[in-house]
């Protein structure tokens, strides 16, 4: 890969890489680099986009943005604006992203069993005295 062959002019232990830390866009890049042992800093966009607008960036591009994200990583800032991601801490990366997933799946099912409620509500308000529990098997295929 080329990026590997730039990267192998320098010691592991003197490169920090930064990536924005966009949704699962960079997921694929960042566990190759972290199964070879490289030491990647992750940055959310949004300090990206602010780094470039108080340069007077207007325009966006990957150029620009890779110019950014060096200005950010290379920031004097006490508390560093970005957070170092390593080898040991994919696992945790991944089970964070997970429950990620797992509580945006709780919410968008919470919305339909209101949407549900208000549509029985409306309809056959006695159904809910009927039963027990909400939401149960028989209840739904009712």
């Amino acid at each position: 890969m080329l990026l590997i062959g730039k990267l192998s002019c320098y010691a592991k232990s003197e490169l920090l890489i930064g990536m924005e830390d966009t949704g699962h866009y960079h997921f694929a890049l960042l566990k190759y680099l972290l199964d070879r042992h490289y030491t990647v800093a992750l940055i959310n966009p949004t300090t990206t986009d602010l780094t470039r607008k108080l340069q007077g960036g207007i325009t966006k591009n990957d150029t620009l943005d890779s110019l950014t994200i060096c200005d950010v990583i290379g920031s004097n800032q006490r508390k560093k604006p970005y957070r170092i991601t390593k080898v040991n801490r994919f696992d945790l990366y991944e089970q964070k992203q997970l429950t990620r997933h797992h509580h945006n799946l709780k919410e968008e099912l919470n919305t339909y069993k209101n949407r549900l409620q208000k549509c029985i509500d409306i309809v056959f308000p006695e159904l809910n005295s009927l039963f027990r529990s909400k939401y149960g098997i028989v209840y739904m295929n009712v």
